[in-house]
């Protein structure tokens, strides 16, 4: 996925694109333009002029459910491609569905033992000991 510099055929913005994706959107006017009329543009941006018109308002929650969607693929297809083996295990119809549905990895974290060694325990039991009998 290779990341180039673009240039908004509206309000001449400068864009990160993405060169396999067919459209891109300005973060600045909303715009959304051909990717390779964006990478055009930012060639020669001397040579164009930008109208600068308003753009429609979007709806924000089904844009938001887009783009996660389309991070779950990725997270969904970086993971198939990476070749992460699964276990061969039999599967519930449960444990079924939920694998039809792609979801993103979250690394799991171990967390240290707070437990203390009984010596330990004594000694700080002693430690409290001494200071209660300095206090009186």
């Amino acid at each position: 996925m290779p990341i180039k510099e673009a240039r908004c055929t509206n309000c001449g913005s400068i864009l990160m694109a993405d060169t396999n994706e067919d459209t891109v959107k300005c973060l600045f006017c909303r715009a959304v333009m051909d990717t390779s009329d964006a990478f055009s543009v930012a060639a020669n941006p001397e040579g164009y002029e930008f109208p600068n018109e308003p753009q429609p308002e979007e709806d924000v929650a089904a844009n938001a459910a887009s783009i996660y969607n389309k991070a779950l693929k990725q997270a969904h297809t970086s993971k198939k491609a990476q070749g992460i083996a699964r276990t061969s295990q039999p599967k519930t119809a449960t444990a079924q569905a939920q694998s039809a549905a792609p979801r993103a990895q979250v690394e799991k974290i171990e967390m240290p033992s707070a437990k203390l060694s009984t010596s330990a325990k004594i000694k700080i039991a002693a430690f409290i000991g001494v200071l209660c009998l300095l206090i009186a």
